[in-house]
């Protein structure tokens, strides 16, 4: 009879120690301890660098003058290096370090007279400014943008030796260069507004 009981016991023991692991590895298992772990090491690691995210915002906020202009430029600066390596392969001169000073070049000048357009203009003013404000605006925008983009289309000029941009078009983007004049750009001669 002692032996039923001792038999009984350890199966109510053995259950319960069953129970007990099963409960306990459920607990882990749905992370219900290690929940707490997690939330506690997650805001101390947002609390360690959400000061880097404000002052990185803060930056990108002064610093990017305006996104999608410098976005274009920047964008224009990759291709014009990349039909620049083309055109200094087909002349058999090609040389990295070269290809990279004047990619750094041209990216450090599009972004300081990105900044210095934005700081010379002010978004509040563009909304109630002159036309000549306006004018002025578009052709530093333009200016900013044409600086990369002369020098592909010069290196596409002679990749396609003169077939893309034709003549014409590079003769006025010279013109424009020299002037400043968007009629002489956009093609428009005094003759046409006259009539």
């Amino acid at each position: 009879m002692n032996f039923k009981r001792i038999l009984n016991d350890n199966n109510k023991e053995m259950v319960q120690e069953f129970l007990f692991s099963f409960y306990e590895n459920l607990y882990y298992a749905l992370g219900f301890k290690t929940l707490k772990i997690k939330l506690v090491v997650s805001m101390m690691f947002s609390l360690l660098w959400s000061p880097v995210v404000f002052f990185s915002d803060l930056l990108r906020n002064y610093l990017v003058p305006d996104e999608h202009l410098l976005k274009t430029v920047i964008a224009l600066c990759f291709l014009d290096s990349v039909i620049g390596a083309a055109k200094s392969i087909k002349q058999k001169r090609f040389n990295w370090l070269i290809l990279m000073i004047g990619l750094m070049t041209k990216l450090m000048v599009s972004y300081i007279a990105t900044v210095i357009l934005k700081l010379m203009t002010n978004h509040e003013e563009m909304t109630s400014s002159t036309d000549f404000e306006m004018y002025f605006i578009l052709v530093g925008k333009l200016m900013i943008m044409m600086y990369p983009s002369i020098s592909a289309f010069n290196n596409l000029h002679y990749l396609t030796s003169g077939k893309f941009p034709p003549l014409w078009y590079m003769e006025r983007y010279d013109s424009f260069n020299k002037t400043g004049k968007l009629d002489e750009l956009l093609g428009k001669d005094k003759k046409e507004d006259n009539a």
